[in-house]
């Protein structure tokens, strides 16, 4: 219960549209793929 709503029941939430929120997330995480040409994470050093 958060600010007196529920928001799980039997593990699930219930107050969020959850494959909304998953797709919407996926579009994000595309976008800034592209616009950091395609790479998201630093390059690791290869002699540390």
């Amino acid at each position: 219960m958060v600010d007196g709503r529920i928001l799980k029941r039997g593990g699930k939430l219930v107050a969020f549209d959850v494959e909304r929120i998953v797709a919407q997330a996926g579009g994000s995480a595309r976008r800034l793929r592209s616009a950091a040409g395609g790479r998201l994470a630093m390059p690791t050093c290869q002699g540390c």
